[in-house]
Protein backbone atom coordinates (compact mmCIF):
# COMPACT_ATOMS: atom_id res chain seq x y z
CA UNK A 1 0.00 0.00 0.00
CA UNK A 2 2.80 2.36 0.87
CA UNK A 3 4.52 1.68 -2.45
CA UNK A 4 1.36 2.51 -4.42
CA UNK A 5 0.98 5.87 -2.65
CA UNK A 6 4.57 6.86 -3.36
CA UNK A 7 4.24 5.90 -7.01
CA UNK A 8 1.09 7.98 -7.33
CA UNK A 9 2.83 10.87 -5.60
CA UNK A 10 5.81 10.68 -7.96
CA UNK A 11 3.56 10.60 -11.02
CA UNK A 12 1.55 13.54 -9.70
CA UNK A 13 4.75 15.48 -8.97
CA UNK A 14 6.02 14.80 -12.49
CA UNK A 15 2.82 16.19 -14.05
CA UNK A 16 2.91 19.30 -11.84
CA UNK A 17 6.49 20.01 -12.85
CA UNK A 18 5.58 19.50 -16.50
CA UNK A 19 2.73 22.00 -16.21
CA UNK A 20 4.92 24.52 -14.38
CA UNK A 21 7.74 24.28 -16.93
CA UNK A 22 5.27 24.68 -19.82
CA UNK A 23 3.79 27.83 -18.23
CA UNK A 24 7.21 29.33 -17.61
CA UNK A 25 8.26 28.66 -21.20
CA UNK A 26 5.33 30.72 -22.52
CA UNK A 27 6.22 33.85 -20.57
CA UNK A 28 8.46 36.69 -21.70
CA UNK A 29 12.25 36.51 -21.56
CA UNK A 30 14.25 38.01 -18.70
CA UNK A 31 16.53 40.07 -20.98
CA UNK A 32 15.67 41.90 -24.19
CA UNK A 33 17.96 43.65 -26.66
CA UNK A 34 15.75 46.41 -28.04
CA UNK A 35 16.82 48.28 -31.20
CA UNK A 36 17.85 51.89 -30.62
CA UNK A 37 15.06 54.08 -31.93
CA UNK A 38 14.89 57.88 -32.11
CA UNK A 39 12.01 57.78 -29.60
CA UNK A 40 13.95 55.83 -26.94
CA UNK A 41 17.14 57.81 -27.60
CA UNK A 42 15.28 61.10 -27.08
CA UNK A 43 13.69 59.90 -23.82
CA UNK A 44 17.10 58.76 -22.54
CA UNK A 45 18.61 62.13 -23.48
CA UNK A 46 16.29 63.93 -21.02
CA UNK A 47 18.40 63.26 -17.91
CA UNK A 48 16.05 64.72 -15.29
CA UNK A 49 12.70 63.74 -16.80
CA UNK A 50 10.20 62.11 -14.44
CA UNK A 51 7.27 60.79 -16.45
CA UNK A 52 5.07 57.82 -17.29
CA UNK A 53 4.34 57.32 -20.98
CA UNK A 54 1.65 54.96 -22.28
CA UNK A 55 3.17 53.35 -25.34
CA UNK A 56 1.34 52.48 -28.53
CA UNK A 57 1.89 49.18 -30.29
CA UNK A 58 4.30 50.88 -32.71
CA UNK A 59 6.47 52.28 -29.89
CA UNK A 60 6.35 49.32 -27.47
CA UNK A 61 9.96 48.21 -27.04
CA UNK A 62 9.44 44.74 -25.52
CA UNK A 63 8.44 42.34 -28.33
CA UNK A 64 5.50 40.29 -27.07
CA UNK A 65 4.15 39.03 -30.40
CA UNK A 66 3.47 35.31 -30.27
CA UNK A 67 3.27 35.22 -26.46
CA UNK A 68 0.27 35.04 -24.17
CA UNK A 69 0.97 38.71 -23.31
CA UNK A 70 0.73 40.04 -26.87
CA UNK A 71 -2.40 42.08 -26.09
CA UNK A 72 -0.99 43.75 -22.97
CA UNK A 73 -0.10 47.43 -23.11
CA UNK A 74 3.33 48.70 -22.12
CA UNK A 75 4.29 51.80 -20.14
CA UNK A 76 7.64 53.54 -20.15
CA UNK A 77 8.50 54.98 -16.74
CA UNK A 78 11.36 57.49 -16.57
CA UNK A 79 12.68 58.52 -13.15
CA UNK A 80 15.72 60.75 -13.58
CA UNK A 81 18.27 58.61 -15.37
CA UNK A 82 16.46 55.30 -14.76
CA UNK A 83 14.11 53.89 -17.40
CA UNK A 84 11.63 51.10 -16.79
CA UNK A 85 9.15 49.25 -19.02
CA UNK A 86 6.04 47.96 -17.28
CA UNK A 87 3.82 45.35 -18.98
CA UNK A 88 0.25 46.10 -17.94
CA UNK A 89 -1.76 43.50 -16.02
CA UNK A 90 1.29 41.34 -15.32
CA UNK A 91 3.56 42.97 -12.75
CA UNK A 92 6.53 42.45 -15.12
CA UNK A 93 9.01 45.33 -14.93
CA UNK A 94 12.14 45.70 -17.07
CA UNK A 95 14.92 48.19 -16.35
CA UNK A 96 17.30 49.66 -18.89
CA UNK A 97 20.61 48.15 -17.85
CA UNK A 98 22.92 49.15 -20.69
CA UNK A 99 23.41 49.42 -24.40
CA UNK A 100 25.66 48.42 -27.25
CA UNK A 101 26.14 50.06 -30.64
CA UNK A 102 22.67 49.15 -31.96
CA UNK A 103 20.55 48.00 -28.99
CA UNK A 104 19.36 48.97 -25.54
CA UNK A 105 19.41 46.12 -23.02
CA UNK A 106 16.38 45.73 -20.73
CA UNK A 107 16.54 43.25 -17.84
CA UNK A 108 13.57 42.04 -15.88
CA UNK A 109 13.77 43.16 -12.25
CA UNK A 110 10.58 41.71 -10.72
CA UNK A 111 9.90 38.21 -9.41
CA UNK A 112 6.26 37.95 -10.48
CA UNK A 113 5.13 34.38 -11.16
CA UNK A 114 1.35 34.78 -11.18
CA UNK A 115 -0.42 36.29 -14.20
CA UNK A 116 -3.84 36.63 -12.58
CA UNK A 117 -3.67 40.40 -12.05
Amino acid sequence: MRYKNSTKSLILLFFFQLIISKNNAQGPATVYAVPKTPFLSQIIAFKQLNATINLSISTSPIPLQGTQLAGNAQQLIKQGQDIFIFIAQTGFIYKLSGSDSTNYIFKRIDNTVNLNY
